[in-house]
């Protein structure tokens, strides 16, 4: 928590340095698409979200990013398979005359939500990858876009009443379109 908070200290302090020097500011958007987990007997979720930047430089980038993803039944005992994604972006920023095309690196900590033989049990594996995006300029102060990540989680385990859970290691995909605004 402490992290989180000297995080939004220091971007809303680079945002105004940013603005100060006329950089780009900061965004905020609000996404909604598709995810897909590679783990065994999952099934595609639907993925919404919100994600903030602030420019440190005219090209570079840092924010956080929250996705959760609607409750799916697996395809194999149709057991649940839900998690969200939280954690930190850095990302290179690329103009373009109509827009602006993104590639970044993500990390941060996935909250996994599953049925292990009947008994719900929640892991929080770390997480990493990279993202790539465009967001068209529909105005100076909105834009419009779509991106898409892959992410790797790493093997979890966890207790519960004294009983040891393990989840394997897996990898997401997300598509995702994205409503941002300029602040």
């Amino acid at each position: 928590m402490l992290i989180l908070i000297l995080f939004c200290a220091s971007s809303i302090a680079w945002t105004h340095s940013a603005h100060a020097q006329d950089i780009g500011g900061s965004q905020f958007g609000i996404l909604y698409g598709f995810s897909v987990p590679d783990s065994d007997n999952s099934n595609p979720h639907r993925m919404y979200g919100a994600k903030g930047i602030a420019f440190i430089s005219p090209s570079m980038t840092i924010g956080g990013y929250y996705f959760l993803t609607g409750s799916e039944q697996g395809s194999g005992g149709g057991e649940q398979f839900d998690y969200s994604l939280h954690g930190l972006e850095a990302a290179l920023q690329i103009p373009g005359s109509a827009g602006t095309t993104f590639v970044g690196f993500r990390a941060g900590i996935a909250k996994v939500s599953t049925d292990t033989f009947g008994t719900p049990v929640i892991f929080s594996p770390y997480h990493y990858g990279f993202a790539s995006g465009y967001n068209y300029n529909v105005a100076t102060w909105f834009t419009v876009g779509f991106e898409g990540s892959f992410l790797y989680a790493e093997k979890s385990s966890t207790t519960k009443a004294s009983v040891p859970y393990e989840l394997e290691s897996f990898s997401v995909l997300t598509f995702l379109l994205s409503l941002q605004f300029r602040l």
